[in-house]
């Protein structure tokens, strides 16, 4: 299997490798990560929340533990995976409580100021066009709504030959000014590692204007 195959499957999963790989796979590797940026999130039984990327759905589980009497909707470019996380989390989905549907970081199908919270784990390197997809999440978000990404950091993705095809890859600079230029502040950045990778996880709100 090639190295420019797996980072197609990554950034797009599809049929029986998304479905029975993939979305396991994730779940399973990027738990570290989805269990740090749960904490950043500090959620609230009210809050309405977004997912963008959210992959096998392991995030979503833990979510919707805690948002009892909000909302969680998620944005995956992946039918395999909407598809899967909707029968996963049927009862989810039919009580209204939780929304996924396919789409991209660029073009987000909610109203303005319409989540709480934001939250992307190991997503953003796939992003066609980040900046514009952070600016649309801060067009998702309400006034001051909290942002929480989490990332591989550069040199660890580096090390890995699919990163190379197609994916953009980020140091927490290059994050940090991100968020700046579209919107965000009181952004703090915080460092981790397990035992694949060392990675970032950022918090920043978004500004009232």
């Amino acid at each position: 299997m090639s190295a420019k195959f797996i980072a197609q499957q990554l950034s797009h999963p599809a049929g029986a490798i998304g479905r029975w790989i993939l979305g396991p796979l994730w779940n399973r590797r990027n738990r570290p990560l989805n269990d740090v940026s749960l904490a950043q999130l500090d959620l609230h039984s009210v809050d309405r929340v977004l997912e963008v990327g959210f992959g096998g759905g392991y995030l979503l589980g833990r979510m919707s533990v805690l948002v009892t009497d909000g909302f969680i909707g998620g944005v995956d470019v992946s039918a395999t995976m909407v598809e899967q996380c909707r029968a996963r989390y049927r009862s989810l989905v039919q009580t209204g409580k939780l929304d996924l549907k396919v789409g991209t970081a660029e073009q987000l199908p909610y109203p303005d100021r319409h989540f709480t919270k934001a939250v992307s784990v190991n997503s953003i390197f796939y992003w066609p066009a980040a900046p514009s997809a952070i600016a649309e999440i801060a067009r998702a978000l309400d006034v001051h709504g909290h942002l929480v990404l989490c990332f591989t950091d550069k040199d660890s993705l580096q090390q890995k030959d699919f990163a190379r095809h197609g994916l953009t890859l980020y140091n927490a600079a290059d994050v940090q000014h991100l968020l700046e230029d579209n919107g965000f502040h009181e952004i703090n950045l915080t460092q981790h590692a397990d035992r694949h990778r060392s990675f970032w996880c950022v918090t920043a709100l978004r500004s009232s204007t």
